[in-house]
């Protein structure tokens, strides 16, 4: 990841306002680690059931606290596997994501 971009912005001026430069703004990025965890609402469910489960996302990065929760990502499953789900949820204020979806 890059680190230490620097941004600043400039206006020419005009008949109106006299010409400006902002200060210098320095960021850094990192890139983050994260972790998903699933949690099923019943331990199985009958073919062709309709079934919830629920996705949490935590970032595990080395620096940010433990258990810290991300919020307002998508987590967009292909719906291949064995609950039929083909979708994307947002996670909430928790870090959750809940999805419903059929089993094949």
């Amino acid at each position: 990841m890059a680190t230490g971009w620097q941004v600043s912005a400039q206006f020419a001026g005009d008949s109106t306002y006299s010409s400006a430069t902002s200060s210098p703004r320095t960021y850094n990025t990192i890139s983050h680690t994260v972790t998903i965890a699933v949690a099923v609402d019943r331990a199985s469910a009958p073919w062709g059931d309709k079934t919830t489960f629920t996705a949490t996302m935590r970032d595990t990065t080395a620096g940010v606290p433990t258990g810290t929760m991300v919020t307002g990502k998508a987590i967009t499953l292909d719906g291949i596997g064995v609950i039929g789900v083909s979708s994307s949820q947002t996670t909430d204020s928790s870090g959750k994501a809940t999805f419903t979806g059929t089993t094949n």
